[in-house]
């Protein structure tokens, strides 16, 4: 499904495992996964709720990482909030940041801008607070063009409409759960299961320590 389809807001700020070591206002968040980190019944394999579970908490993690110092470079008087005054006056978003923002570099410019305040500001009090930024997590849905109700799912007339462009057996197969809508969550299901089958070399439903050592391109989604 193209990426166009849906609309990420946290994409604005994090979602991203790619390491820009171009750029010196990006902290690096690479690091070495260990096989036992995610084989947590140490059975020597590492199954795919394993992984799943181990993918989800890394990347809250990084989010949470990713937020905490994109609000510190908004928030330019240090005061625990973000006022307009504190955000660019501008109609266009900044690229998307990637990882955790390294605050010493004094060119960083805040991703915020002042189209962009309502919808952080929940409460309408001319402020937004990092727990308001941190809404953002749960507010992934689709784009309007294939959601036409706004319920953050698809129904088949809405997904195999021309202007979202899934094909019927492509829409059955990702309803999962035969209820005649398809969600983000069973997108993403989707996406992770073919990851590991594509790891899993010899097909048994598990990884084991030599698959592993071929999880690179995956290693680096869960940074």
């Amino acid at each position: 499904m193209p990426i166009s389809h849906f609309i990420s807001l946290i994409s604005i700020i994090v979602l991203t495992g790619c390491n820009h070591h171009n750029n010196p206002s990006i902290k690096s968040t690479n690091s070495k996964i260990k096989f036992n980190e995610i084989d947590t019944n140490h059975n020597k394999k590492i199954s795919f709720d394993e992984l799943a579970d181990f993918k989800k908490k890394r990347e809250d993690k990084f989010i949470n990482k990713s937020l905490n110092s994109n609000f510190e470079a908004c928030d330019k008087d240090k005061n625990s909030i973000i006022t307009k005054d504190e955000i660019r006056n501008s109609n266009i978003n900044i690229p998307p940041i990637y990882g955790e923002i390294n605050n010493k570099n004094p060119n960083y410019i805040c991703f915020l801008n002042k189209n962009d305040f309502l919808f952080f500001d929940k409460n309408q009090d001319n402020k937004i607070t990092k727990e308001e930024l941190k809404q953002i997590k749960k507010n992934t849905s689709y784009s309007e063009k294939c959601d036409k109700n706004s319920d953050n799912k698809l129904d088949i007339k809405e997904a195999t409409s021309s202007s979202c462009g899934y094909p019927l057996d492509e829409f059955k197969a990702r309803d999962f759960n035969h209820d005649g809508f398809i969600t983000l969550e069973e997108e993403k299901y989707l996406s992770a299961k073919k990851s590991f089958q594509y790891l899993d070399k010899n097909k048994d439903n598990t990884l084991d320590e030599n698959e592993f050592k071929e999880m690179s391109f995956f290693a680096d989604s869960l940074n």
